[in-house]
Formats: structure tokens, sequence, C-alpha cells
């Protein structure tokens, strides 16, 4: 596995903790400090960072469209909007390899994430009104 070393801890603490999850003893876990040249530009290489800012940015722009418009959508169709847009937000946020500044817009991250808790708690008002008009 090869991830950004942006962990608290750094390699050492992720090392005891994948260790304890059942990584094998003999696994290598190292910075890209401790590679040369050609191999920290293929660690790089292992991420494409113009597509996670994008989708940061397009995420974010989602949301806040949907969060704009809201108001004019009927319950059921805010809560199916609110399902798939929110289904692709923790996609995104869950394959997210968290790279640093150095290789990707980490304020588009930030963004992306305050408009994802925002979006979150109106979508879950919009459920309890639909929950509630069931009973």
């Amino acid at each position: 596995m090869v991830r950004p070393n942006n962990l608290v801890g750094g390699a050492e603490k992720l090392r005891e903790r994948l260790v304890k999850l059942g990584l094998e003893g003999e696994a290598r876990v190292f910075t890209l400090a401790d590679l040369d040249e050609t191999s920290q530009q293929q660690a790089i290489g292992l991420w494409d960072s113009e597509v996670l800012s994008t989708r940061y940015v397009q995420g974010q722009k989602d949301m806040s469209d949907w969060l704009a418009n809201m108001s004019e959508l009927d319950p059921q169709t805010a809560a199916r909007e609110i399902f798939e847009i929110g289904d692709n937000t923790l996609r995104n946020l869950a394959f997210d390899p968290l790279l640093p500044s150095e290789m990707v817009d980490i304020e588009s991250r930030r963004q992306y994430i305050q408009t994802m808790i925002e979006y979150d708690r109106v979508g879950r008002g919009i459920w309890i009104k639909i929950y509630k008009s069931l009973a």
C-alpha cells in the first residue's frame, strides 16, 4: 500500500497500527523521503492530483447548487437527490488519499467537507420530515 505521509505520528505510527490490524511484520512502511528521486516520482504519480481537486470543486458545486435550489423540490424528490449526491460525496471521501498541499488543493477539499457537513444537516432534516409523515 502507498499513501501520503500526512497522518499523525508518521510512518512509524502507521506501521504500528497496520501491524495491529494484521500487516505482516516484514512489510515495508516508509516515507517518500526514504526513496530515491526516480522512486519518489513514481510514487507521486500513483495519484491524479488534478482529478482529486476537480472532484472537490465539482462536488462542492453540486451540493451548493442543490442547497440553493432545494426549496423548489417536493420532499420525495429532495430526499432522492440528497441520497444520490450524498452517496457520491461519501464515496469520494472514503477513497480520498488525503494528499498533502504539495500535491492537491487542500482548500478545495476543506470547502468540500464544510459544504458536505451543511448538506448532511439539511438532508437529515428532510429525511426526518419524511419519516414523521409516514408515522
